[in-house]
């Protein structure tokens, strides 16, 4: 008799199958880790655009003699609307006179603005998993 060397075509298909098994499991997890960093970081940059609009407006009415922290609107953005936090599908802002960073979840407004301060800062997701406290 005569020994051949190889794998047969069940042993094949047991591996292919195995691995179909895995990537199947592991699929879900790393789109999802993908598509939940990319909010986190959307709505870092969404939160810098209205920082630098906030700057923008601050210099000018300093410069023109006012004092303190201007208000803020849709009218100061390009095309007349907030940037969008992704986390928890708002754009409104809160105008507040204390920072929120107790309560960082919000379900009308997706940003805080601080005007003793200027600080502005971004609502988490509803349910307060995405931690932003430390985002001002």
């Amino acid at each position: 008799m005569r020994k051949t060397k190889g794998f047969t075509l069940v042993e094949i298909i047991i591996v292919v199958v195995i691995l179909g098994i895995l990537a199947a499991v592991a699929m879900p997890k790393v789109t999802c880790g993908q598509a939940g960093a990319a909010a986190i970081r959307t709505t870092q940059a969404n939160l810098e655009v209205i920082r630098e609009t906030l700057r923008l407006k601050y210099s000018k009415e300093y410069t023109a003699g006012g004092t303190g922290w201007p208000s803020i609107d849709a009218t100061d953005f390009r095309d007349g609307r907030f940037p969008k936090n992704i986390l928890n599908n708002n754009s409104s802002i809160l105008v507040t006179d204390a920072p929120t960073e107790t309560n960082p979840t919000h379900a009308s407004a997706g940003w805080w603005y601080d005007t003793v301060n200027g600080q502005i800062g971004a609502y988490s997701d509803t349910a307060g998993y995405v931690d932003t406290k430390n985002w001002y």
